[in-house]
């Protein structure tokens, strides 16, 4: 029974997501989260009580739960940091980016919504630093982890800039000569 209601509030979240992309995050209502998703109030009260904050909550877990993994090596610390760009980039052309990019500017006014925003970044960074480290180790080169989160960061802003000023994220070639030129550097730095 567990599995069934965490799919129906996967498909829940889903909609949240969907909504937030397409009309945005102001005029998300639990009305229209009831309508689209074809549920209940008692359903959405009984699983997200804090209502409209609650639900964009669980829709940025899920959408961070949703990402690809970079866990995987690649071989070397530029073939992990290109997987990372990958990664950003597949994330940020997908609903879950769109609903992200649409989520911006409400996170400026809206204090819970940004601390949420923000908990769920750090986390990712933190996360996938830690995995870049330990593939790193485990090809023998040890990395300052602190370093590689912060270079996730640049990474992840640099993959944003480029989105929101040339409307695609940026090409396999810019990713490479990025993580080459620029994040490697930030991370191997004496």
């Amino acid at each position: 029974m567990q599995a069934r209601g965490g799919a129906r509030q996967d498909q829940i979240l889903a909609v949240v997501t969907e909504l937030i992309a397409e009309i945005g995050y102001e005029a998300l209502t639990t009305d229209a989260v009831v309508a689209r998703a074809q549920t209940s109030k008692t359903t959405l009260y009984r699983y997200w009580p804090g209502g409209k904050a609650d639900l964009v909550a669980g829709a940025l877990r899920r959408a961070a739960d949703c990402a690809p993994s970079t866990t995987a090596d690649a071989g070397s610390l530029t073939g992990d940091l290109l997987v990372c760009l990958g990664s950003m980039a597949d994330t940020l052309v997908g609903t879950h980016g769109i609903a992200l990019v649409e989520l911006l500017n409400p996170a400026r006014r809206d204090e819970a919504l940004r601390e949420q925003m923000r908990r769920l970044f750090d986390s990712s960074c933190r996360e996938n630093a830690a995995a870049l480290t330990r593939n790193a180790a485990g090809r023998g080169t040890s990395l300052d982890e602190r370093r590689v989160e912060r270079a996730l960061e640049v990474a992840f802003a640099w993959t944003m800039n480029q989105l929101v000023f040339d409307g695609v994220p940026p090409a396999a070639d810019a990713r490479e000569e990025f993580a080459e030129q620029t994040l490697v550097r930030l991370i191997e730095a004496p």
